[in-house]
């Protein structure tokens, strides 16, 4: 029980985390007419680093209840294109979002039933 949890924890972070990467492709894309490549090289790091905890948690626990925790990254890119690029979110995005949390509590639940 507490390797699952453990695993929980570390997709969980793996998300947060690697829901960064879009963010600095993104600034990246910008700057390559520049010849500047810093920002897409953080973006490939941390997309690239971003795996480990998730395949840590695959050592330890069913790939059908870790691997849907991994679409909670589409609201950590949702909020950090907010904040970091200030886009806005509609309220079509807060929706699915909402659908996608639903989706993962569902599936979550189910794992430990």
């Amino acid at each position: 029980m507490i390797e699952q949890v453990l695993s929980v924890v570390l997709v969980l972070l793996s998300g947060f985390y690697g829901a960064l990467s879009p963010i600095y492709l993104k600034k990246g894309l910008k700057q390559l007419a520049l010849k500047k490549y810093q920002n897409m090289l953080i973006g490939v790091f941390i997309f690239s680093t971003g795996l480990i905890p998730l395949i840590i948690a695959l050592k330890y626990s069913e790939l059908s209840m870790l691997y849907p925790l991994t679409g909670l990254s589409y609201v950590w890119t949702a909020m950090y294109s907010a904040y970091f690029l200030g886009e806005k979110i509609n309220k079509y995005t807060w929706l699915g979002i909402a659908f996608t949390v639903s989706g993962v509590l569902l599936i979550g639940f189910s794992a430990f039933m």
